[in-house]
């Protein structure tokens, strides 16, 4: 498992990307975290949404992840940025795994992350008055062959 500050700084680099959505809808893609000079990574994700009629359309959506104090903090890449998610972090088989909630308006996106040296899972709940569907994300690392 490791030292939580060891993992973060050694997520740096590419993953592959692959979600899936309660509604029907895929994502396949990739994630690539850059260490800024302030100590956290920048997450850009990008890949193709694969809609429930079949169309596919070119999707992408950019984050920032900071580590403090056993909490990792999940951002909008904004200006300034907005918080998503912050959630304390506990050792769990072989990894790390939290859970967090984010209202947003009157929709709340409750998530449960799981986080190893190769492994990153991450499923969200997203219910409220205009929203009801889950979404499954699974980071795997991408290896130079």
């Amino acid at each position: 498992m490791g030292d939580l500050q060891y993992w973060f700084d050694h997520l740096a680099g590419e993953w592959q990307l692959e979600r899936e959505i309660s509604s029907g809808e895929t994502f396949a893609g990739k994630a690539l975290f850059s260490a800024n000079a302030s100590g956290s990574m920048a997450l850009t994700e990008s890949g193709a949404l694969i809609l429930e009629s079949g169309d596919e359309v070119s999707a992408s959506r950019k984050w920032i992840w900071s580590l403090s104090n056993h909490e990792l903090l999940i951002e909008f890449a904004e200006s300034p940025p907005r918080p998503y998610h912050l959630i304390p972090l506990q050792p769990s088989n072989n990894g790390w795994q939290g859970k967090a909630e984010h209202l947003c308006i009157e929709d709340n996106y409750d998530g449960e992350y799981f986080l190893s040296d190769d492994l990153l899972l991450v499923s969200q709940k997203i219910k409220g008055p205009k929203k009801d569907y889950s979404i499954t994300s699974r980071y795997t690392r991408a290896y130079s062959k």
